[in-house]
């Protein structure tokens, strides 16, 4: 008797994110969301047989992202099982963007398929995404629960880790290096003067050290320069403003009082960093 395809397919929201469990036993095709909202994440769990991904044979815990900024589709073969992750693109670049301190562009993209080693940050990211996944099936979880929101976030901040990206190296580096002593000075001198002209020899000036020596420190340590930084706090305080809108509050107070001359240009940067317009949240 000729051999039926079978597709199992189980998935869950919760927490800005889905998750579930997929297997196939005949050719599947994925392509990245054509409206570039969502990230698709493939982490292989259980090796049956040989994998083959475009023509390139794989190995277990191999991890396959779908990702809108690289139009490829990949072709699998396979009956291996599968833990899929699904989550929304705006959500992934806030938290790149909170750990590394750096503006991130539309052309951003995770690298499309690599090998999760064995133990460490892998094992982790595929232990809790079991966890999470088993018990918002069974109900011993539920969906909207304190506990589900944190391991939802631990599962988001892991992937970061365990997914190669163009910031990976900016992040283990923040990790492992910690910040000299004029970083700090200049970042706290930025964030009591949001609303003020700052220039760079302000900056210099808090942080007790020379021009050349502030711009060498913030690109060792958080590659990027000073007045990036500062550009990157002064969106964060905007967003924090826009998203609680009170006492009728307008788009050009919103970025005057965090610094912004320009509106137009405000408008532009934010969308880059929250992919949206500050009008969206009127």
């Amino acid at each position: 008797m000729p051999q039926v395809a079978s597709f199992e397919l189980e998935l869950i929201r919760a927490s800005g994110l889905a998750l579930g469990t997929c297997r196939f036993s005949e050719a599947l095709a994925i392509s990245p969301d054509p409206l570039g909202k969502e990230v698709l994440f493939l982490l292989e769990r259980k090796a049956c047989v040989e994998v083959e991904i475009v023509e390139a044979p794989a190995i277990p815990s191999n991890a396959i992202v779908v990702d809108p900024a690289r139009p490829e589709t990949f072709h699998l073969l396979t009956r291996n099982a599968y833990f899929i992750l699904l989550i929304n693109w705006c959500e992934l670049r806030r938290r790149l963007i909170e750990r590394s301190g750096f503006l991130i562009g539309n052309d951003f993209a995770f690298t499309p398929r690599c090998y999760l080693s064995q133990g460490g940050v892998a094992s982790a990211l595929l232990s809790i995404v079991s966890l999470t996944y088993r018990g918002l099936m069974d109900g011993s979880l539920r969906s909207s629960s304190p506990s589900v929101d944190g391991l939802c976030e631990t599962i988001l901040q892991l992937l970061l880790e365990a997914i190669p990206h163009p910031l990976s190296s900016t992040m283990e580096k923040e990790c492992r290096d910690p910040l000299p002593r004029s970083v700090k000075r200049a970042i706290a001198f930025m964030q009591q003067r949001l609303s003020e002209p700052v220039t760079l020899d302000d900056l210099a000036l808090a942080a007790g050290v020379s021009l050349r020596s502030l711009q060498r420190d913030f690109q060792n340590f958080k590659s990027t320069s000073p007045m990036l930084y500062l550009k990157f706090l002064r969106l964060e305080a905007a967003h924090q403003m826009l998203s609680d809108i009170r006492h009728g509050q307008t788009i050009a107070e919103i970025a005057t009082a965090c610094g912004f001359k320009h509106l137009s240009r405000f408008a532009a940067d934010y969308r880059i960093r929250f992919g949206k317009l500050p009008s969206d949240y009127l």
